[in-house]
């Protein structure tokens, strides 16, 4: 531990001498951990910042002042891994709508769909028939509960079906 007993159970009392001391004897140590782990100074810099907002919102939760190490620590690692999921998640769903598909038919397809569907239903249709991304991985990345995602998506079926049922 990088603080005392005493400065910790100040901490989590919310003593601000307690934070701040807390704040700037951990910042090379979670740096170091975040920076390792994402590669970028200004990202571990950003999520250095989470972390103590993040911990400090939680603080109550810290039942042994002791667990303070264990859980900036902890919460750091967490924030980073997170990132780095949804950052790759994102790099991919930005390019799977480039349309520079090497399947023609698939290319075909898509561009046939988007006049009859809006852009979001175009995004939820592709991303779960062309990609395999579950509903709620899709809910989750445009920040929509599933339970509206799954509508749209019901809708956009809807409107392929009859726009190739009908032959138009």
């Amino acid at each position: 531990m990088l603080v005392s007993k005493k400065t910790a159970q100040l901490f989590i009392s919310g003593d601000e001498k307690a934070i701040q001391e807390v704040y700037l004897s951990y910042r090379k140590l979670l740096f170091f951990i975040l920076g390792s782990i994402l590669g970028s100074k200004d990202e571990a810099e950003d999520l250095f910042q989470e972390t103590f907002y993040q911990v400090l919102k939680n603080k109550d939760k810290i039942a042994d002042p002791q667990g303070l190490h264990y859980y900036l620590l902890q919460t750091a690692r967490n924030l980073a891994l997170n990132y780095v999921k949804k950052r790759e998640r994102t790099v991919y769903f930005e390019d799977m709508f480039s349309y520079e598909s090497q399947d023609k038919k698939e290319n075909a397809f898509l561009q046939d769909l988007l006049p009859y569907l809006t852009d979001q239903e175009a995004f939820i249709v592709t991303s779960r028939l062309v990609y395999g991304f579950t509903l709620k991985e899709i809910s989750q990345f445009i920040s929509l509960p599933l339970s509206s995602t799954e509508a749209i998506y019901k809708k956009a079926l809807k409107k392929i079906k009859s726009k190739y049922l009908k032959g138009e």
